[in-house]
C-alpha cells in the first residue's frame, strides 16, 4: 500500500504543499518616494487620498508613507462646536442636576 502511495506522489506534477507568501514584487522607485517626500512638505495637511492622484495609486501612496518615509498617519478629527443657546443650556441642566460647570 504503501508503494502505490509513493509511485502516486511521483507521478503527480501538484506541489506537496501551496505557498502563500504575499510579497512585495513592484518596489517603488527612489525618484517616485523623492516626489512624494517633496509633496508632503510642500503641504503636510494635505491628504494622502488628493496627494495619490498626482503620481501613484492612493495605497501606493500610503505605503511610500508609512514605510519608506516612516511617517506616522493620521485622521484629522473635526469636532462640532456648541452653538450659544446650546452652551446657556448645558450650563442650566448641570447646575440643576449639580454638576460643575467648569467642565462644559
Amino acid at each position: 500500500m504503501a508503494n502505490d502511495f509513493r509511485t502516486v506522489q511521483k507521478i503527480s506534477s501538484m506541489p506537496a504543499r501551496k505557498s502563500h507568501a504575499k510579497e512585495r514584487i513592484a518596489r517603488t522607485s527612489p525618484a517616485v518616494v523623492e516626489r512624494a517626500q517633496a509633496l508632503i512638505s510642500n503641504d503636510p495637511r494635505q491628504s494622502l487620498r488628493k496627494l495619490s492622484i498626482v503620481d501613484v495609486s492612493e495605497p501606493t501612496m500610503r505605503r511610500i508613507a508609512e514605510e519608506d518615509l516612516r511617517y506616522k498617519l493620521y485622521t484629522l478629527k473635526i469636532r462640532q462646536m456648541l452653538s450659544e443657546a446650546r452652551t446657556s443650556r448645558v450650563a442650566r441642566l448641570s447646575s440643576h442636576f449639580g454638576l460643575p460647570t467648569a467642565q462644559i
